[in-house]
């Protein structure tokens, strides 16, 4: 079971938000890409007022009917199976709310995204944990010794938060097999919040069986975390049930960032293709510094996604050296300890621009070496 932390991710995320925006620092914490504001923007320009206005005065009580009907079109989804939400977070904090009972036991994998079991935590469930791995896929022997009669909720990612690696449908679908023979009042929430990196148009899992459920949102794979534009998919009487629950959480979406995100699905091609030559670059770049780096960082950069997440070898707790790198380098990167994965770090790499990823790089491999030579007699 996690450990409850003093300081959670977000917090600490938080907490470093300013230095972003200034440029003595590098930010490689990002673990989504830049925001295309002056894309949206253009786009927003070409569209007459009337045009606005006809989606933007429409009552959104449950969503705008706009966006939902761009949303369900984009992803093959009935209108009955949608839930427009303020994020994926939020989303999984509405899942928790109502699909939880106190002592429900939710099964999440590790390493991992810390809201996906610090939500239902906070909603009284207890959490068991199931390793993933980067080079092969999910055990399904392992899956049915921890799946418990009490199990309520199985949560994963796809593509892998943090790793960037991706799930195959058939291992969605055993897991749900399974989960339907030891706990058959479960359901398999699968994250889907950076699965658009993967090229072409991809059914939701949610809609392979009744019993998984998807997010996703406009963040990560778009940069629009501004815009708060998320999504729930599953069956309808799921949809309804969280529909009660999400009246009193957030009550009503704002109408304009809704009307703002309809933009974005018009032209939902075109942010992708500048997202993937960004990350394509930056990919590139990242695989080139990282191979002189062998003797200090253990893992292979992922196909898809903007996320990197390496073992630090002879670091068990990479706290310490993030923080080096943050007062000494000036380089954010995220510890590996906040994805339950201590001697991990986490490098994102799609925010920043490329012509500051090489040298942010470069201070980020100086700074591993000097903090190593520092402390080359304490126990790490």
């Amino acid at each position: 079971m996690p450990v409850k932390m003093k300081e959670t991710y977000l917090s600490w995320y938080k907490d470093r938000m300013s230095k972003i925006l200034n440029p003595d620092y590098y930010s490689l914490m990002s673990s989504s890409v830049c925001e295309p504001w002056d894309l949206l923007e253009s786009h927003r320009a070409m569209m007459s007022k009337d045009e606005f206005n006809e989606r933007f005065q429409n009552s959104n009580a449950y969503g705008l009917p706009a966006l939902i009907h761009r949303i369900c079109d984009r992803y093959g989804v009935p209108e009955r199976n949608l839930l427009t939400t303020q994020g994926v977070t939020s989303a999984i904090f509405l899942l928790s709310t109502g699909l939880l009972e106190k002592n429900d036991r939710v099964l999440v994998e590790t390493p991992g995204y810390q809201p996906l079991w610090q939500s239902p935590m906070h909603c009284g469930a207890r959490i068991d944990t199931f390793k993933r791995w980067t080079d092969r896929p999910i055990q399904q022997d392992m899956i049915r010794d921890l799946i418990h009669h009490q199990t309520r909720l199985i949560i994963i990612t796809d593509l892998h938060n943090p790793t960037g690696y991706k799930i195959t449908d058939e291992e969605i679908l055993s897991i749900v097999e399974i989960m339907k023979e030891k706990a058959p009042n479960a359901y398999l929430i699968v994250d889907e919040i950076y699965r658009d990196f993967i090229p072409g148009r991809q059914l939701p899992a949610a809609m392979l069986d009744d019993r998984i459920i998807s997010t996703s949102s406009l963040t990560k794979v778009y940069g629009f975390s501004v815009l708060r534009c998320g999504w729930i998919v599953a069956a309808p009487d799921v949809i309804e049930n969280l529909r009660k629950v999400q009246i009193l959480m957030s009550g009503i979406g704002s109408r304009y960032l809704e009307t703002l995100s309809t933009i974005v699905f018009d032209h939902l091609e075109e942010y992708r293709i500048k997202t993937q030559q960004i990350v394509t670059k930056n990919r590139q770049i990242l695989r080139e510094e990282i191979g002189s780096m062998i003797q200090i960082v253990e893992g292979t950069v992922p196909e898809w996604g903007c996320v990197y997440f390496p073992r630090i070898k002879d670091i068990p707790d990479t706290r310490l050296l993030t923080d080096y790198l943050e007062t000494v380098c000036g380089v954010l990167c995220v510890p590996g300890t906040f994805f339950g994965a201590a001697d991990h770090i986490r490098i994102g790499f799609g925010e920043i621009a490329p012509d500051r990823l090489l040298p942010a790089l470069g201070r980020f491999k100086k700074g591993i070496r000097s903090f190593l030579n520092d402390n080359r007699h304490m126990d790490l």
